[in-house]
């Protein structure tokens, strides 16, 4: 073929042949992360990027670090006094080592570069504008050590006393509410799971495979569970810490004294449950009232307390029917449906027969077909390069089946918008589906197609590319159970070769290939068909004979194939003279003239 557009004077050289050939061939783009690795600068710099691994391993670092002290940094504030941390030397180190963790990350910071909107932050002057900008004094306050405020303020500087014991200061525990400053070190979260999630870790592709409504679910149970810890905990530092000889905690006791062991001093235990029930119910606002304030700082503490709630559960709640509404989104129009087929058959008065309930299951079943056609509408939001990626990823397994789709270019769109136009189809079980000029992909079912048991993911009617009934094979389709199709017919196809130039010789070149095989196969199939006819003694003078002895003698029946001789009377009758003698009504062609003759 090459010789001879290039003697036609083509003009093309051997070296623009091998770079259509290359074009051929399916695209093989890499990674987009290998992609922004390649563009990072290998020297020269002080800058770190967010893809690379050492920053992404201390991002998971952090986000370990949050998740402990998200339910021990509560807990510490509420329950150990900072004079008694000495006492207890592994919580002295596990401080130590988190507060330097913290700087150290603050300082990572300022020469991180990040994706923004703006393209800010193309140096390392930009990144710390932008970083001090935005997060640095948040960064700052959840690590300052505020106890130092004491001596400027000249507050009392004696911490919170023991555990049950009581003080007539407030200023033991506006310390310890000092303390939960500290919770703002999680307001860095989002962007730590940004990171994680953006990268290629283990982590991340896990995190990327749960759905959105998984994901808003999983987000708005830890946002309550962690609320509901933090504000039991503050609840928990105004039983410990004590104002003005009178705490709620005490209240409790007087009010419900129960045995006498229940609100027992210094009970840690008593204390975190009684605050976590009261955090509970002031979160969902139902407030029984037993648990109440009884003094000015408990009555700031609940009122703050309530406002924030109130708000995280309200978001948790919008969220919730969000999620309800766009899961059922699906769920209510297969209502709708059946809604509509009931009205269908109790007016036409088909609801006892046998039609009804073959309808309700095709309708079942339909609800399930997903109208895959190359993902549908976020395929048209991708690039072009993103687009064939997508396509080959989804549809690949049957494009390479189809051997003159191989011959299209893979770097054309004319395969994008090709799968993009296939119809799905259902088809209920023994349903008899004609032979149509359609390319047909099975996406789920069982049928029968020229002798031929296909399943899943196999394909039939390849052939629609010929416009000749007698070239294609006209096999019907049964199908066996509920068959689902992806569809192509002849009017989608040449509809998308108008609007794709490019790949016209490419198909017009496989349809005269498929015209030569089909008419090459089809001529073959004459000649051994005439071939036969001469076998069965129609001019060759090879025949068949019945041996009446062995039929006499009770035996197995047995054929003996010879050549007539001269003499026709001789021998036995042929096929042909059979027919002739049945035709005319007499006795034995073969010159015998009796019955036996002819048996």
């Amino acid at each position: 073929g090459r010789a001879g557009r290039g003697a036609a004077g083509d003009g093309r050289g051997a070296s623009e042949e091998e770079e259509e050939d290359g074009q051929a061939k399916r695209p093989q783009v890499a990674p987009g992360s290998m992609a922004l690795k390649h563009a990072v600068p290998s020297s020269g710099t002080c800058m770190l990027f967010i893809i690379s691994e050492p920053v992404q391993n201390w991002n998971l670092l952090i986000l370990l670090l949050l998740a402990l002290e998200a339910l021990l940094l509560p807990l510490q504030i509420a329950f150990v006094p900072e004079e008694s941390m000495p006492e207890r030397p592994w919580n002295v180190l596990y401080r130590f080592w988190v507060e330097i963790i913290l700087w150290l990350d603050i300082l990572l910071q300022f020469f991180l570069k990040v994706e923004t909107h703006d393209h800010s932050g193309a140096d390392l002057k930009g990144i710390a504008w932008e970083y001090f900008t935005h997060s640095f004094v948040v960064d700052l306050l959840s690590v300052f050590p505020f106890r130092y405020y004491a001596l400027i303020l000249h507050l009392d500087f004696a911490g919170p006393p023991a555990l049950g014991q009581n003080s007539s200061s407030f200023a033991p525990c506006l310390l310890a509410l000092l303390g939960y400053h500290k919770l703002l070190r999680f307001f860095r979260l989002p962007r730590i799971l940004h990171s994680v999630l953006s990268s290629g870790t283990r982590l991340g592709r896990c995190a990327n495979r749960l759905t959105q409504s998984w994901t808003t679910l999983l987000k708005s149970g830890l946002a309550v569970l962690f609320t509901v810890h933090v504000v039991g905990c503050l609840w928990s530092t105004m039983a410990v810490c004590g104002a003005e000889e009178y705490t709620w905690y005490m209240f409790m006791g007087q009010e419900k004294p129960g045995d006498g062991r229940l609100y027992a001093r210094g009970d840690a235990r008593t204390i975190y449950t009684c605050s976590l029930y009261w955090a509970i119910f002031t979160l969902t606002g139902i407030g029984y009232g037993d648990i109440v304030p009884v003094s000015t700082l408990e009555y700031v503490v609940a009122t703050t307390a309530m406002f924030v709630a109130s708000l995280i559960f309200a978001w948790v709640v919008a969220n919730i029917v969000a999620i309800v509404g766009l899961m059922d989104e699906s769920k209510t129009s297969y209502l709708q449906i059946l809604d509509t087929l009931n009205d269908l058959l109790r007016d036409r008065h088909l609801e006892d027969t046998p039609l009804a309930p073959r309808l309700r299951e095709y309708f079942t079943k339909l609800q399930h077909v997903k109208e895959d056609g190359c993902a549908g509408k976020l395929v048209d939001r991708l690039s072009p390069d993103l687009k064939l990626e997508v396509v080959y990823a989804v549809h690949g397994y049957w494009i390479e089946k189809v051997w003159w789709l191989k011959m299209i270019p893979g770097r054309s769109e004319f395969i994008v918008d090709l799968t993009r136009r296939m119809v799905p189809h259902l088809h209920t079980p023994n349903e008899l589906l004609p032979n149509r000029m359609e390319l047909s992909v099975i996406r789920q079912g069982l049928c029968i197609h020229g002798g031929k048991l296909l399943t899943k993911n196999e394909i039939f009617g390849e052939d629609m590319l010929l416009d000749s009934e007698v070239l294609r094979r006209p096999f019907t389709t049964l199908a066996l159970t509920y068959l689902h199709l992806l569809v192509l017919r002849k009017v989608v196809l040449k509809t998308v070769l108008r609007e794709h130039p490019e790949a016209q010789p490419f198909l017009r070149k496989a349809h005269v290939l498929f015209v030569v095989i089909r008419g090459v196969y089809r001529k073959a199939e004459e000649i051994r068909l005439e071939a036969r006819k001469k076998m069965r003694g129609e001019g060759t003078g090879v025949e068949k004979k019945l041996s009446l002895e062995a039929v006499k003698q009770g035996e197995e029946s047995t054929f003996r194939s010879w050549e007539t001789p001269g003499a026709v009377g001789l021998g036995s009758p042929t096929t042909t003279e059979v027919a002739a003698t049945l035709a005319k009504g007499t006795g034995s062609p073969g010159g015998g003239g009796g019955g036996g003759q002819l048996l």
